[in-house]
């Protein structure tokens, strides 16, 4: 038989890699996110080869490079607000859809031996259909994992990703020179047609209120360029939010600095010809394969600012460093000693932001932070040239390379406040997330939802012979009681006054109104002084969507209320159950 494990013990197991694995649906956007990675991977050196081959030239294989990245910058925010407005699950199924399609066009097109341009116009549209994914996937893994498993999650998405890098390319060499390019592109195709199979099985993905009368709530809400705005005015509101995008600007400027002189670097210093810099990158990825595994419960600690601003410096001083280095090996060691940064650098920053932002404010940044982001790279693979050209090889590399490691120095104090902070405000809230997961009304809710409604909750202390709330008044958030009794009248159908059972600790109204999109249906009175926790009705709804079915407490406690009161929608309440 075997043993049951100890609080101590299964809390001591949170937060590792085999944790993370452990929730099924993160499990398949894993396996989502994988597949299709390792599928653009292979379609970029697909389309890229194509296009050399049609043409011979070098400016036409750049434009395809441009036209890879310039959808990031030009529609990048527009896809965070999709990401943000709508079932983040339909958005990424449509998302993996419409980039399928786009792949079997394109495989049609080469096949018929269309003019180039009409190629690399649909490369263009494959991505702007991708710019909605990453902003939905990263605002969907807090809510199928929680908080304890967060920053092992994004350490295993950061691995799959670094392999992919690996295996990607290689795939794609190996189809075009064996195959066709058309093949290339079929099987990104169907990896992206796989991806929306896996992502259309996740419930917990869905960012849209599980209500009774689905109506289309996003038609009354802000327009689109409200909610561009707000996206920007979410991230200089929230403390720590712009810092961590700026210092990700300045990572990815350098990033695409270094490409540009990793193959002077190689070939003018260290003897090993321009082909060399691939070397240099693959010392980068080996020393990122190396520490991921270690790189979640860095990202999970308390110190995971300061680690953020160490993970700067790891980045930035190894290639400044090559200015001074003549010997391959040891460049290819410092290269080593860059990957370890750049792994614990994109964990630690994903999860940081994460913590600090959620659901559409998240994908709404993200989706700023990914035009950012690419728009610096642009920007660095251009300045790079130039700085070359004017002040040297040597001075250039070491600007590129310090000007990351500095940022990290002068932004440590501050990152490491801001990662102290958020260690705290997750440790204030386990002792809420336990007393959620013993009421009933959550029975069935993951953890990872009872974090998000308790991250949510705001304390209330009434005094005796207060209304909370009034038949009438829209129904906007749910209250949990936790101490006092309440006294509870309604005015039926039938226009009688009802007097209904008083409510006690950890029982709870506000429901009927949330989930049928009506005015409270009931007048709540304090009858002592009582201490409620109300939480907004948006996350509560939202965390139902995480549940495979609704509690059974909330759905007794629905039909009881509302047979008393209101017998046509006790009626509607047994047909949604029974259906």
């Amino acid at each position: 038989m075997r043993k049951p494990q100890s609080l101590s013990q299964a809390e001591h197991q949170r937060g590792t890699l085999r944790s993370a694995l452990r929730h099924k649906p993160f499990r398949a956007l894993l396996t989502a996110y994988a597949i299709s990675s390792a599928g653009d991977f292979v379609y970029i050196v697909a389309l890229g080869a194509y296009v050399f081959d049609r043409t011979g030239s070098a400016s036409w294989v750049a434009a395809v490079a441009a036209v890879r990245v310039l959808p990031f910058v030009l529609f990048g925010p527009l896809g965070g607000v999709i990401a943000g407005r709508y079932d983040r699950r339909r958005v990424m199924v449509l998302s993996d859809l419409a980039r399928g399609a786009i792949m079997l066009a394109l495989a049609l097109t080469i096949a018929v031996d269309a003019p180039v341009v009409v190629a690399i116009a649909l490369a263009f549209f494959n991505n702007v259909a991708t710019t909605p994914w990453r902003p939905a996937a990263v605002a969907v893994t807090p809510v199928v994992v929680g908080e304890d498993d967060l920053a092992a999650a994004n350490a295993v998405e950061a691995t799959i990703n670094q392999l992919s890098l690996f295996i990607g390319p290689a795939l794609g060499a190996v189809l075009f020179a064996t195959t066709s390019t058309s093949t290339a592109f079929v099987v990104n195709g169907g990896s992206f047609l796989l991806s929306a199979l896996l992502v259309s099985r996740v419930r917990e993905a869905s960012g849209r209120p599980a209500v009774t009368g689905d109506d289309d709530a996003v038609a009354d809400g802000p327009s689109w360029r409200d909610d561009l705005v707000a996206g920007w005015t979410t991230v200089r509101a929230t403390s720590g939010v712009l810092l961590l995008q700026l210092l990700l600007v300045s990572v990815l400027f350098a990033y695409g600095f270094e490409v540009v002189t990793h193959p002077l670097i190689a070939a003018q210093r260290l003897g090993i010809g321009a082909e060399g810099a691939g070397y240099l990158l693959g010392g980068i990825g080996v020393g990122g394969l190396l520490v991921a595994p270690l790189s979640g419960r860095i990202a999970a600690s308390p110190r995971a600012g300061t680690a953020l601003a160490v993970s700067a410096v790891l980045l930035g001083a190894p290639f400044a460093l090559l200015a001074f280095v003549s010997s391959p090996w040891i460049a290819y060691a410092l290269m080593l000693i860059e990957g370890v940064g750049n792994i614990v650098f994109e964990v630690v920053v994903i999860t940081l932001l994460q913590r600090l932002l959620r659901g559409n404010d998240l994908a709404r940044a993200f989706g700023l932070q990914d035009a950012a982001s690419i728009a610096a790279m642009i920007l660095g693979t251009l300045l790079a040239p130039l700085l070359v050209e004017t002040l040297g090889l040597q001075t250039a590399v070491v600007i590129g390379g310090f000007s990351v490691s500095a940022f990290g120095l002068l932004a440590a104090p501050r990152l490491t406040r801001l990662g102290a902070e958020l260690a705290a405000k997750a440790e204030a809230l386990r002792p809420v997330v336990d007393a959620l997961g013993r009421i009933g009304l959550f029975d069935g809710a993951s953890r990872a939802a009872l974090e998000r409604l308790a991250a949510g909750v705001i304390v209330e202390h009434v005094a005796a012979g207060t209304v909370v709330v009034a038949q009438g008044d829209t129904a906007d958030d749910l209250y949990v009681i936790r101490e006092g009794q309440l006294r509870v009248m309604a005015r039926g159908e039938d226009d009688r006054l009802h007097s209904l059972p008083a409510l006690g600790p950890d029982e709870w109204f506000g429901e009927i109104g949330l989930l049928h999109r009506v005015p409270r249906t009931a007048t709540v009175t304090s009858v002592t002084d009582v201490e409620l926790w109300r939480l907004p009705g948006s996350t509560f709804l939202e965390a139902l969507t995480a549940i495979d079915a609704r509690p059974a407490a909330l759905e007794r406690g629905l039909i009881v209320r509302l047979g008393r009161t209101h017998p046509r929608l006790a009626d509607d309440q047994m047909e949604t159950t029974r259906a």
